[in-house]
């Protein structure tokens, strides 16, 4: 919905911000560009950055959205998701996504890759991880020990620069 960029441009008025979604909601609180989930339509090396926010868990291929992010991103990739290690990761993860996304009719193939997975899935794309962080401490401690359990991943991926 765009609430994240928002803060963003409240914390950096410098910053200029895009966004793309196969589904443009009507309250978005940035501008959206259509696109086909699959293609980002947008020249190669045209952003600093590319920043997905609970984007490739909905995907049936997140390397294909990752390869268009790397194509499109001059020097960073930073994406927000979600990992299924631990007791009970899928279930709880797909219980927030369809508590989360449903009401959306967004879909959800429940596509969550164990941390490993991401590992790999980075390596295969000429990705360096700088940055991995899973204790975000996003919810309250109430509901924390729950929902968080190390299920939530925050990382900033390296483009090589392609010369």
């Amino acid at each position: 919905d765009g609430a994240i960029d928002r803060r963003i441009q409240s914390l950096r008025p410098d910053v200029d911000l895009s966004g793309i979604d196969v589904m443009i909601r009507a309250e978005a609180a940035i501008t959206v560009t259509q696109f086909d989930g699959s293609t980002i339509p947008f020249p190669d090396r045209s952003f600093d950055a590319v920043l997905f926010v609970d984007v490739l868990h909905h995907t049936s291929d997140p390397a294909v959205l990752l390869r268009e992010a790397r194509r499109v991103s001059r020097s960073w990739i930073v994406l927000k998701d979600h990992t299924r290690d631990g007791f009970l990761a899928f279930q709880t993860l797909a219980a927030m996504d369809w508590l989360g996304n449903a009401h959306h009719n967004i879909p959800l193939p429940l596509n969550f890759l164990n941390e490993a997975e991401w590992q790999a899935l980075f390596a295969s794309l000429d990705l360096r991880i700088d940055a991995w962080h899973n204790r975000l401490g996003q919810y309250p401690a109430a509901v924390g020990w729950l929902v968080e359990r190390g299920l939530h991943m925050i990382t900033r991926l390296e483009v090589p620069d392609l010369g």
